[in-house]
């Protein structure tokens, strides 16, 4: 790594250990964005990846929903979707169904589809992304699944589609501005005045919208 560079920005606390025995050799300045680990060996900012699951699901649970579906990204390429998974798994009832797909609006619908045409009495997805839930939830309409009538759906992210959907989607906002602030800042202040940041970790958002409701 011999690129000018004199600070990095990285998604995640999972590298290769190629990058972290380059960083450790040149003390480069790197922070660990989208993620807060307050004792990892770099310093982190962003949000709590475990609590963005646990508040989707308290939702749920909170609204009576036992049967969930939960619909998530690739594990072995994103240490924020496996964190959150984890989280899950320790928490949600016994009878949740797990399903590891691409992060495509195509193959959510598919996956939506598939759950209802197997009768699995789900009662509502939890989908670790607005893509994933947005998809979702064309697939249960396109089958005349009402929402959130017969199937509650939340998303992650907010994204401003989510807004605008019939019904608007619930989902989880992330901090993603004001991490991106904080970076920029910290970053700039660690190459120019030697200042290593301490971890920061930023406030979600449960936004209640019209896409989930009681069993």
């Amino acid at each position: 790594m011999n690129l000018g560079i004199e600070g990095l920005t990285v998604s995640g606390i999972t590298h290769s250990q190629t990058f972290e025995t380059s960083i450790q050799r040149r003390g480069l300045p790197v922070i660990a964005a989208s993620f807060f680990a307050p004792e990892h060996h770099l310093p982190t900012l962003g949000y709590d990846n475990a609590a963005i699951a646990l508040m989707a699901l308290d939702h749920l649970l909170d609204l009576g929903h036992r049967k969930i579906a939960v619909l998530h990204g690739p594990l072995d390429t994103n240490d924020r979707t496996s964190t959150r998974i984890k989280a899950l798994r320790d928490r949600v009832p016994s009878n949740t169904i797990f399903i590891e797909q691409e992060l495509l609006y195509d193959a959510s619908a598919s996956s939506a589809q598939e759950l209802v045409r197997k009768e699995t009495g789900t009662t509502a997805l939890l989908c670790l992304s607005d893509v994933l839930a947005l998809g979702a939830l064309s697939g249960l309409q396109n089958l005349g699944v009402a929402v959130p009538e017969a199937m509650s759906v939340i998303g992650r992210e907010d994204l401003p589609a989510s807004r605008t959907t019939s019904p608007p989607m619930t989902s989880i906002t992330l901090p993603l501005d004001e991490m991106g602030r904080h970076t920029a800042r910290a970053i700039q202040r660690w190459i120019d005045f030697g200042e290593r940041p301490n971890p920061i970790n930023l406030p979600l958002k449960l936004v209640l919208r019209n896409s989930t409701g009681r069993v």
